[in-house]
């Protein structure tokens, strides 16, 4: 149906399709449309709109985490993007340090939306690798926690982390025919296990 209004739109109309992934639209969908791209804009502006709308919360730790986008940031603070940072970082050290029983940590993932448990875990991970790649001054999400995922990820190859990143994107697809979360949140659990042992894989 989309197609064909495209292909044959009323007259005096004009069509506005919004794409936060416009790669993902089928080629016959973008062949028919011009592309706008909308930049963010500047940090400035941003923390002058976003101050009065977020009162007492930390502006520049919530446009670090949802990318300079303002009203992602505001849902960041509305989803508790920053808190489940943090406790998701803090699991996977206790991991890490064999301090927690994986099952305990899977069954306290398990008790949250799965989307703010991937998509926490997909920023941590791409912290991560940013950090393991030794840029300097290279921009993270979880901008209070640089030091702690410094220590999380010291000694970790590059590689492994690529790897698993890619794998808790796989698993995400994944998680939206499978009914078995607990079966996905454990593989990701074991894999950061296998990835973390000491002397390596």
């Amino acid at each position: 149906a989309l197609l064909k209004t495209l292909e044959e739109p009323t007259s005096r109309s004009v069509l506005i399709l919004v794409s936060s992934h416009p790669h993902r639209l089928p080629a016959t969908i973008r062949s028919r449309c011009q592309v706008v791209r909308l930049a963010n804009p500047d940090a400035d502006t941003v923390r002058t709109w976003l101050g009065p709308r977020t009162p007492g919360a930390d502006v520049d730790e919530l446009l670090a985490i949802s990318g300079g986008a303002p009203l992602r940031a505001m849902q960041a603070l509305q989803e508790g993007w920053v808190a489940e940072g943090r406790r998701l970082i803090d699991d996977l050290g206790a991991l890490r340090q064999r301090s927690i029983n994986p099952l305990q940590t899977v069954e306290e993932w398990g008790k949250r939306p799965l989307t703010l448990v991937f998509d926490g875990l997909k920023r941590c991970v791409n912290d991560l690798v940013k950090l393991a790649s030794g840029v300097a001054g290279i921009p993270v999400c979880h901008l209070r926690m640089r030091d702690d995922l410094q220590c999380l990820g010291q000694g970790i190859d590059l590689r492994e982390l690529y790897r698993f990143n890619d794998e808790i994107l796989r698993l995400e697809r994944d998680s939206t025919n499978n009914l078995n979360v607990q079966m996905l949140l454990e593989y990701i659990a074991n894999r950061w296990l296998q990835i973390t042992r000491p002397g390596g894989q």
